[in-house]
């Protein structure tokens, strides 16, 4: 467990040196994942994620904006955790520059959990979501 202390510490000091939100490390069939809360101010310590994740996809963002999942406040999610997924399936929308695109899944499967939240803020390339 030290050795996993030791390489999120590294891992942070990485962010805060490159002013990244996030890294992800596999190793050994484990991964660390240590990500800064985008409002969270530079001097923030990073939290950490540590699991053996070792069949999760990831569903990468397809441009930077606001991430929601649902069309309108009112409406239901278009897609939940444990939902299964097909390719083409709109799962949210981001919006940029007070344009709203729909973001369909680029793979299929079930979705293990969403990597972001409804109204956050999410960068083109990083995940939306992990199918199991």
């Amino acid at each position: 467990m030290a050795d996993w202390v030791s390489k999120v510490n590294e891992l942070g000091e990485l962010l805060d040196k490159h002013g990244l939100t996030a890294i992800r490390v596999e190793e050994n069939g484990q991964i660390v994942e240590v990500r800064r809360e985008q409002h969270a101010p530079a001097a923030a310590k990073p939290t950490a994620q540590i699991a053996a994740h070792t069949e999760e996809r990831s569903m990468p963002s397809p441009m930077t904006g606001t991430f929601y999942r649902r069309r309108s406040p009112s409406d239901p999610a278009l897609v939940n955790e444990g939902d299964h997924v097909a390719i083409g399936q709109v799962i949210g929308l981001i919006e940029a520059m007070k344009v709203f695109s729909e973001i369909e899944a680029t793979q299929s499967g079930v979705v293990s959990r969403f990597a972001v939240d409804d109204g956050q803020l999410v960068a083109e390339g990083d995940p939306i979501l992990y199918f199991a």
